[in-house]
C-alpha cells in the first residue's frame, strides 16, 4: 500500500463478503462487465471450462477503502492471462494492477503474462516486454437499420441469407423463452456434430443461466422439424458476441447454407433488444485452413474492422 496514494491492490480471492460486493457496484467493475466476456456467469463459463487447471491471479485496486480498479486474469499451463485472452484493467490504476498481476503470475511460477496493447504502458523500457502482435475483429454496428445492415452484406451472401431466413424454422431462446428442454436439444446437437463431448455439462448449465438472467440468447434452425442449426450469442447491455455456431455437417456438405440466415438473425435480434454494437470476433490472418475459412464468413458480415492487439511479457 502506498502511504502517499492510499492505494492498495489485493487479490479477489483474499477479499471478503463485504469488499465483494462493494466491488461488484463500482464503476471498475461496472467497466468490464460492459464486454459481455467479462461478466460474473462468463467467467463461471471460463472456470468451468478450464477446471482445476486454471488458478484465479484476478487483482482489485483499493482507495481509502473503495475500490478503483478491476484487473480480472488467470494463469493457465504457465500464462498468465484472461481465460487466454490478453489480460485488460478497468478503473482506475491499470499500471499498478498490471504490474501487481505480472509479480502475482510470476510467483504462481507462470513464464509469461498476455496483456492487452493498450495495457503496455505498463512496462515501458521492460526487456521482457515482446512485440505488440496485431489483432482484426469483425462488427456490426447495430445503429444501423435492418436494411442497412443487410445491404453491407458481402453481395454472394444475400441470397444465402434469404434462403436462410426463408426456409429455415427459426427460434429464439431469451429470458422471456428460455425452454431448458430446448436448450439441452442443442447441447446434444453440438456433441452430435462434433462426435464427442467437448465440454462439460456444467458450461452448459452456466450458458443456460446466462440466458435466463438476459446476458445471452440462442438462435435456433430447424428444417423438417429437425434441429440443423444453432448458435449462441452472449451480450453486455450495449454489446453482443458471437461464441458458439454449429451446423448439420451432412446438410453442410451438400452446400446447404445453414449459417448464414440463423447468423443474420441473430444480428437483427441483437438490434432489436437495443445492443450497439455485435462482435462477429477474430479474423486475421491465419495459416489453419478452417480458421481461414471461418474468418472469411465472418467478414462478409462486418460493417467494420477493428484493430486491436496484444503482447507478451516474459516472466521468471
Amino acid at each position: 500500500m502506498s502511504a502517499a496514494t492510499g492505494l492498495e491492490i489485493l487479490r479477489w480471492a483474499d477479499l471478503d463478503d463485504s469488499a465483494r460486493q462493494c466491488l461488484l457496484g463500482s464503476a471498475a467493475y461496472s467497466a468490464a462487465t460492459a464486454h459481455p466476456l467479462f461478466s460474473a456467469l462468463s467467467q463461471r463459463v471460463f472456470r468451468a471450462y478450464f477446471g482445476a487447471a486454471c488458478t484465479d491471479l484476478t487483482q482489485v485496486a483499493v482507495r481509502d477503502g473503495n475500490p478503483v480498479g478491476y484487473l480480472p486474469a488467470s494463469s493457465f499451463d504457465a500464462e498468465a492471462s484472461y481465460f487466454g485472452l490478453p489480460a485488460r484493467a478497468f478503473g482506475e490504476t491499470g499500471a499498478a494492477l498490471m504490474q501487481s498481476l505480472a509479480e502475482a503470475a510470476s510467483r504462481a511460477g507462470c513464464r509469461s503474462l498476455k496483456l492487452d496493447q493498450r495495457e503496455v504502458g505498463a512496462f515501458s523500457g521492460d526487456a521482457r516486454l515482446g512485440p505488440v502482435q496485431t489483432t482484426a475483429t469483425a462488427v456490426v454496428d447495430l445503429a444501423r437499420d435492418a436494411a442497412a445492415i443487410k445491404a453491407a452484406l458481402r453481395k454472394s451472401y444475400k441470397s444465402l441469407v434469404n434462403w436462410g431466413l426463408n426456409n429455415l424454422e427459426l427460434r429464439v431462446l431469451d429470458a422471456q423463452r428460455a425452454n431448458r428442454d430446448a436448450f439441452l436439444a442443442f447441447r446434444d446437437f453440438h456433441r452430435a456434430v462434433s462426435g464427442r463431448s467437448t465440454r462439460s455439462d456444467e458450461t452448459w448449465e452456466i450458458q443456460f443461466e446466462m440466458i435466463r438472467h438476459g446476458e445471452a440468447y440462442a438462435v435456433l434452425g430447424s428444417r423438417d422439424s429437425r434441429l440443423v442449426s444453432a448458435n449462441l450469442v452472449q451480450h453486455s447491455a450495449s454489446e453482443a458476441y458471437y461464441g458458439v455456431g454449429v451446423y448439420d455437417r451432412e446438410m453442410m456438405a451438400q452446400r446447404v447454407p445453414l449459417a448464414h440466415g440463423p447468423l443474420f438473425h441473430s444480428i437483427l435480434h441483437a438490434r432489436e433488444i437495443g445492443l450497439r454494437k455485435f462482435v462477429l470476433g477474430d479474423v486475421g490472418a491465419s495459416p489453419d485452413e478452417k480458421l481461414g475459412n471461418i474468418a472469411r464468413f465472418k467478414r462478409g458480415f462486418a460493417t467494420a474492422i477493428e484493430l486491436g492487439g496484444w503482447a507478451h511479457l516474459r516472466l521468471g
